[in-house]
């Protein structure tokens, strides 16, 4: 899975505040056989109107995917990815930093710490 950049993170809010509002939903309309919409309601346009969903299960599934990734569920998952970030760093930040495989001054290798002095030679890690 690829991770998404802080401006691609930034661009993906930006649209997804400027659409239109949830909540999506698919539905069956009489535009012609075989389509569907993503829409907010009967009485506005739809947002998405997709071609060859009702004969495939796949088109099927992909429009209750595209219905359920509306602005306020993608604006939702951005929110709790920020705030997961922060909480990743707080925790980051806490965890001391693991000490050397071995010991600068006398290469010994597994090396043994005690309070961060090598119990062989007796110097601090670096």
């Amino acid at each position: 899975m690829t991770e998404l950049t802080p401006d691609e993170k930034a661009e993906l809010r930006k649209a997804a505040e400027a659409a239109t509002p949830g909540p999506w939903r698919r539905e069956m309309i009489a535009l012609a056989p075989g389509y569907m919409t993503i829409g907010v309601g009967t009485t506005e346009l739809p947002v998405c109107i997709m071609n060859g969903v009702v004969e495939s299960p796949r088109g099927n599934r992909d429009a209750t995917y595209v219905a359920m990734a509306s602005p306020s569920t993608v604006l939702a998952l951005l929110d709790e990815n920020a705030r997961l970030e922060v909480e990743v760093g707080s925790l980051k930040a806490r965890v001391p930093p693991e000490p050397p495989t071995f010991c600068m001054y006398c290469r010994v290798s597994p090396v043994r710490w005690s309070e961060g002095r090598c119990l062989d030679c007796g110097e601090p890690s670096k």
